[in-house]
Formats: structure tokens, C-alpha cells, sequence
């Protein structure tokens, strides 16, 4: 190109302008990605609350419930064996 000044200053400026038209059309992109990402809502998080993590709070709390109103075992308890000749009703 330098044999043609001519060629390369046209050719610069043919370069320079479509970066330039582009420059505008790409902040926008830039700025919609990152509007897109701030309003994914990331349902695996911890803090989030979603039916599942909901219904597995609400179990362990009726759990907690259920053996708050339970009187405490003792030690020996958990070595006991259940009868199983023993009637169910």
C-alpha cells in the first residue's frame, strides 16, 4: 500500500467509518446483554425460594414441629428393637 497513498487513505477511511457506525450498534448490544443478565432470575441460588425449596422449608419445619412437641428420647432408646409380632390395629 505504500506504492498507492491514495488506495490507503481511502481504504482507511472506509475502515475507520464502518468501525465508527458500528461502534453505536455494538454499545447497544453490550448494554441490552447486560440488562438481559441482571434480569435473569437464577432460581438455583440459595436465597431463592422456589416451590421446591419452599416445600422442603415447610416439611423440615412441620418435622421440627412435629418433634418439639414429642417427648425427648433417652439414650437407651434408639437400641430398642420394634416387636414385629406384635398387633397393629
Amino acid at each position: 500500500l505504500a506504492q498507492y497513498p491514495m488506495l490507503r487513505e481511502e481504504m482507511e477511511r472506509i475502515v475507520t467509518q464502518h468501525i465508527r457506525d458500528r461502534e453505536n450498534r455494538t454499545k447497544d448490544q453490550v448494554l441490552l446483554l447486560i440488562d438481559i443478565e441482571l434480569s435473569y432470575m437464577n432460581t438455583n441460588h440459595e436465597d431463592f425460594i422456589g416451590f421446591a425449596n419452599a416445600q422442603q422449608r415447610i416439611n423440615q419445619m412441620s418435622k421440627k414441629k412435629a418433634a418439639g412437641n414429642q417427648p425427648e428420647r433417652g439414650v437407651n432408646d434408639r437400641f430398642k428393637v420394634n416387636n414385629p409380632y406384635k398387633l397393629r390395629k
